[in-house]
């Protein structure tokens, strides 16, 4: 309530009382942090998570991580959502947006030879409403600060994905093609499906949509042996080396792909028709306007 109340009164220690905000799992303030979340996002509260599985090793051991408070976006980041961020900013010269991704910004332009998305331009899969793909990783990292976001951290993904019980899936532990999109279904779409399409029913227990299935999300984390540690070097975005994929995709034969704490990754540079990324924001967000 005290920190609250600095808030309130717009004091010097505002950002500060914000951020201590953040670690505190207290009803009182995981209230007003929720009522404080971006439109189109969802609110993650504080609290532990109990991460990983026994199923695989690279998930293995089952271990337990606090999180503080953050924010995600609701769907996976739309081409219509894209679009604004294509038409300010060039792939075809250096700009302050491609600060520190340089080498990636001259790698898709003269080695991948393209100055969009990978499918950008084709109408199987640049509707509006539907996720961008065919982004590298690089792609997703610049298209989220120049948003005012970033990529989630893995261990944020998957807390956002299944919640804190361990649940399989983001809707329980049973496995079930009809509340994601999957080839595995009893008439696949083949292709990605607009965002929200299988909302509420398959939705995360924060109400994020789409965490299984559609496409494989990029997310922030190097792809490094758990226990999971932000602090060991897995969440520097200027660090060579494989990054996480999560969430399985519309093609996907592999039930195993699906569940919230499977693991996939591969180079930063990889782009494909199945692969794209959410955003995520820290508390307090400042949302480009």
């Amino acid at each position: 309530a005290q920190l609250i109340g600095v808030i309130g009164r717009n004091s010097p220690l505002k950002a500060q009382a914000v951020s201590a905000l953040t670690r505190c799992d207290w009803p009182l303030a995981i209230s007003f942090l929720s009522a404080l979340t971006p439109p189109d996002m969802v609110f993650v509260p504080a609290g532990e998570l109990l991460m990983g599985s026994d199923e695989a090793p690279d998930e293995q051991p089952l271990h337990r991580v606090w999180l503080p408070s953050f924010y995600l976006d609701r769907a996976p980041v739309t081409n219509a959502q894209f679009a604004a961020f294509w038409e300010e900013v060039s792939y075809e010269e250096p700009s302050a947006a491609w600060e520190e991704f340089e080498d990636a910004r001259q790698y898709i332009r003269l080695t991948d030879m393209r100055r969009a998305p990978l499918y950008w331009f084709d109408k199987d899969w640049n509707h509006p409403q539907r996720p961008v793909v065919g982004v590298c990783w690089p792609e997703a990292v610049v298209f989220a600060r120049w948003a005012g976001k970033r990529l989630p951290s893995e261990v944020e993904w998957e807390k956002a994905a299944r919640g804190i019980d361990g649940r399989r899936y983001p809707w329980g532990n049973a496995f079930d093609p009809s509340l994601c999109n999957t080839v595995l279904a009893e008439y696949p779409l083949k292709s990605t499906s607009s965002a929200g399409s299988y909302s509420p029913r398959g939705d995360s227990p924060y109400g994020a949509q789409d965490m299984s299935g559609n496409i494989w999300e990029w997310v922030a984390s190097l792809y490094q042996p758990y226990p999971y540690e932000s602090e060991d070097g897995r969440e520097d975005l200027l660090a060579p080396g494989a990054r996480v994929l999560r969430g399985g995709a519309f093609g996907s034969y592999f039930e195993d792909h699906y569940r919230s704490a499977h693991r996939h990754h591969n180079i930063p540079q990889f782009a494909y028709i199945n692969t794209g990324f959410r955003c995520a924001a820290t508390v307090p967000p400042h949302m480009r306007t």
